[in-house]
């Protein structure tokens, strides 16, 4: 009965399923197009091609789902011998086979076409897909369910869509789409969304399984609310509990237990902001420690806060040099108004305290690649992609890579002399534990000038990569001695 079921969804809808296919298929080729050395954004039209795609997936969702609707006393397949499992799995095998294994396909054969082998090719991908399968699929199916017909499913969705929007002012101020919480745009950003898609997956479990085993609609609402409300939260969940559960996966844990900040007392004055400043010491060699998390709080003689900074989540620029602290000029700055200087200036013996959640970098590997007088081809560098070089006034490293390295510098160096030119960096911490996915163009920042180095046609430089992996992820707490805070603020 499962594959009649299909094969009647498939003679009415398999026009919107081909469609779906072809959009998604051309964004992957438009992506493909790109290249090396093409721009590392996407193109409009790949970019629109993926938001059509998206659109129409869900729209044919939708259909496929109102073929035999849920709500309602009309439906044929009550009064038929169909058992509701069977409804079910005919509904997922549908979105399985008609629409996302061909576009599994399309991406595996453009990767293997791309010289990545068809063993890992194959299970980045089909991850990635069954991620996708989880998380929205089966969400889209549920909500389909919950409503007759297309026009009072896509009135309920703008009903959502004013709900997030109502949601974002009240909780953060403004319409934010979706809400911002403590691990955005940090390296472990991957907490939450995994969290979040959790939520998505077993809502939808719910809320299928109610439909189609219990047909409870209005209580099916009721869950899929609650469920949904739940999912847009959790990118709030508590730093804390995202951080600890990365300390639990850290590759080489206990790594950084040598690693020690202390407080700097020269007085620093170069800034318009409070600068607290901090040498860091006890670092393996080639490594670097990246700043994921700091908050400070001041103290008076009593213990007694008198002052809390906001959570800092530093923007730090890709292209600083990896310091003993990436990002950071051996000062910890925060932003303070006047009235709060001038109020906590007239302070004395205030206590200052700096709580980190750190993660140390080591190096991971180093590749010697040959550089000509043009461009030097295709090269396969193990644990990063098939790359290619330019050389013109630069050299230009760019990389068609399915797991980018977090972190890389990039010199050149003379075979001869051992002379190099000051290095370039990438760097974009994710700490991400899953691998594999499809393609994408890497090494944006990696490109040394070479306008000027005594041999012109630098043939006997070789273009030197260094990729930089995390190894420990860890806390540290720093209080310091009483200070004066016109000691650490210019201008008063």
């Amino acid at each position: 009965m499962i594959w009649h079921i299909f094969k009647k969804d498939w003679k009415l809808l398999w026009w919107q399923a081909g469609a779906v296919v072809a959009l998604a298929t051309g964004s992957v080729l438009a992506d493909a197009q790109r290249g090396y050395f093409g721009s590392t954004d996407p193109p409009r039209t790949e970019t629109a091609l993926i938001i059509l795609a998206f659109l129409a997936g869900l729209f044919l969702i939708t259909e496929l789902v109102q073929q035999d609707p849920i709500p309602g006393g009309a439906q044929d397949w009550l009064v038929r011998p169909v058992k509701r499992a069977d409804l079910l799995l005919a509904k997922l095998l549908f979105v399985l086979l008609a629409l996302e294994a061909p576009i599994l396909i399309v991406a595996v054969m453009t990767d293997f076409a791309r010289g990545f082998p068809l063993g890992t090719t194959l299970s980045g991908v089909t991850v990635e897909m069954l991620a996708m399968t989880l998380s929205l699929g089966l969400p889209a199916l549920a909500f389909a369910s919950l409503f007759r017909g297309i026009t009072e499913t896509i009135a309920a969705a703008f009903a959502v869509v004013l709900a997030l929007m109502a949601g974002g002012f009240l909780i953060m101020g403004r319409a934010n789409f979706p809400l911002v919480g403590p691990t955005n745009q940090t390296g472990v950003h991957w907490v939450a969304d995994v969290a979040e898609n959790s939520v998505y997956f077993l809502g939808a479990a719910a809320v299928l399984a109610m439909q189609y085993y219990r047909r409870q609609t209005v209580r099916a609402r009721w869950v899929a609310a609650a469920f949904f409300a739940l999912a847009r939260l959790t990118p709030m969940m508590p730093w804390q509990s995202a951080f600890a559960l990365q300390q639990g996966l850290a590759p080489s844990p206990g790594s950084a237990s040598s690693v020690v900040l202390a407080f700097d007392s020269s007085p620093n004055r170069t800034r318009l902001a409070f600068c607290i400043p901090v040498t860091v010491s006890g670092l393996p060699a080639d490594s670097w420690v990246n700043v994921d998390r700091v908050s400070v709080s001041l103290t008076d003689a009593a213990g007694g806060v008198v002052w809390k900074n906001p959570i800092q989540l530093p923007w730090i620029d890709s292209a600083k040099p990896f310091s003993s602290i990436r990002g950071h000029d051996g000062c910890e700055p925060f932003s303070m108004d006047s009235d709060e200087i001038n109020r906590l200036s007239k302070m004395s013996a205030l206590h200052a305290r700096l709580d980190y959640s750190l993660t140390l970098f080591g190096l991971d590997k180093s590749y010697a690649i040959p550089v000509g007088s043009s461009s030097d081809g295709d090269q396969v560098l193990p644990d990063v992609g098939r790359c290619g070089t330019r050389t013109g006034y630069w050299v230009t490293l760019r990389c068609i890579t399915q797991k980018a390295p977090t972190c890389a510098m990039a010199f050149l160096s003379n075979k001869t002399t051992g002379l190099r030119t000051p290095p370039a960096y990438s760097c974009n911490p994710d700490y991400e534990p899953f691998g594999g996915e499809t393609s994408t163009t890497w090494g944006s920042g990696l490109s040394i000038p070479s306008r000027n180095l005594p041999d012109p046609v630098i043939t006997n430089w070789q273009f030197v990569l260094r990729t930089y992996k995390p190894l420990d992820h860890f806390t540290r707490q720093l209080t310091t001695p009483a200070i004066d805070l016109r000691d650490w603020v210019s201008g008063l």
